[in-house]
């Protein structure tokens, strides 16, 4: 997980901690505070729109740390580190031929 960006959606396996191999939607509906701590911590963490609605929602969660503007910083910071990956492989296919 750490050094690995990731979007998680509703059927992703988390691939750490105490819910490892869980599916998301298993956590949000068993411990929403655990995808609260996730998203808000662990700069790697990263979840699709529709998770982020539901979990705003959850009848068991606390307010999120991050606000709507968060969540954009961080769908962006998502985007771009993506972008930079396909550049790299764009790079590398293009020096092999």
């Amino acid at each position: 997980m750490f050094g690995n960006k990731k979007l998680h959606h509703f059927d992703t396996l988390l691939s750490f901690g105490r819910h490892k191999g869980a599916k998301v939607t298993q956590v949000l509906n068993q411990d929403p505070t655990y995808l609260e701590w996730a998203y808000g911590t662990l700069e790697d963490f990263f979840i699709t729109d529709g998770v982020w609605e539901v979990l705003k929602m959850h009848k068991d969660s606390k307010p999120l740390p991050y606000n709507q503007n968060k969540h954009e910083e961080k769908k962006r910071n998502y985007k771009n580190y993506r972008l930079k990956q396909y550049a790299k492989k764009i790079e590398k296919e293009l020096l092999r031929k």
